[in-house]
């Protein structure tokens, strides 16, 4: 629709409703929507956005250790080709943490240390707020998992576009399981 509006096509939305301080557009009728259902700007807009994001949290799922170094840098990971902290410690910083040795860290303490240094997947609060996960985490232990930021705190917590809350939008999403559940039934 938009590549035939670009190129001299008409413009694809026609209408506008507006009630009590929202608003929302629709599609022109005669323009084929995936639904088949006239459907308003923002939640097409939203759907197709929410499967663009499916893809690409498949893409962290399926190859994070290449992508992500959240998932590159884990012991079990670097365990794989028969390396260890020392190895993720000299890739990042340059040389080993002896520091952190001579004060009493252990290792699960150091790979925690060492990814708290190095990027996070940039687009985690899409992943959660869309979806309802971030990319894998690594596992860390119990002692540690004390010391670690909730979503909220991590910013990953967003209102989902179209929706004045997190719970509306979980309601919605509860409701089109439901209606394809019953269609595939």
């Amino acid at each position: 629709t938009r590549n035939s509006h670009v190129h001299g096509g008409p413009y694809p939305v026609t209408r506008g409703q507006f009630h009590l301080g929202d608003a929302a557009y629709y599609f022109d009728q005669s323009v084929a929507l995936p639904s088949g259902n006239p459907e308003d700007v923002v939640s097409v807009c939203r759907d197709y956005f929410v499967s663009l994001l499916e893809v690409v949290y498949d893409c962290y799922v399926n190859l994070g250790s290449h992508i992500d170094p959240q998932q590159y840098y884990t012991k079990e990971n670097f365990a794989k080709n028969r390396r260890c902290i020392d190895d993720a410690e000299i890739e990042i910083y340059g040389w080993i943490c002896t520091s952190l040795i001579e004060e009493g860290w252990g290792e699960d303490d150091r790979w925690h240390e060492l990814r708290a240094n190095v990027g996070e997947c940039e687009i985690n609060h899409l992943f959660y707020s869309y979806l309802g996960a971030p990319t894998p985490q690594p596992e860390v232990p119990d002692y540690i998992l004390d010391f670690e930021y909730t979503p909220e705190e991590r910013g990953w917590v967003h209102v989902p576009a179209g929706f004045s809350s997190i719970e509306d939008y979980i309601v919605h999403l509860r409701a089109r399981t439901d209606v394809g559940q019953s269609s595939m039934g």
